[in-house]
């Protein structure tokens, strides 16, 4: 009985030869280069970003408080908006005591963890 191999099939396994071995380690040293420079290029957009609200709270307090309170509404607006999808929260009844459950449940856990 006959063993049926492809012809071309090598009879052991792939073996890496140096050269082989030599891109694979240049390949993962070119990525990793890569990943830090983006890792870099991140930090300094970050850094970047922080000095710029820094300036804007210390320079311009005004347009800073005004950012702030246009932040504020639009996250109050957000909150209106995915209120307005539960037909039981259109109660004001409803709505006051499921708040007030809230603002007790989430005292109670802040009072667990202090």
């Amino acid at each position: 009985m006959t063993n049926k191999r492809d012809k071309g099939a090598p009879e052991q396994g792939v073996s890496l030869d140096d050269v082989s071995i030599s891109k694979i380690a240049s390949e993962i040293r070119r990525q990793d280069r890569r990943w830090h420079t983006r890792r870099n290029l991140m930090d300094v957009l970050f850094k970047d970003v922080l000095t710029v609200r820094d300036d804007l709270q210390l320079h311009h307090k005004i347009f800073y408080v005004f950012l702030v309170f246009f932040g504020m509404v639009l996250v109050w607006y957000g909150v209106w908006g995915i209120i307005a999808v539960f037909p039981v929260l259109e109660n004001p009844i409803v709505a006051l005591f499921a708040g007030v459950a809230v603002l007790f449940f989430t005292g109670t856990f802040y009072r667990r963890l202090g």
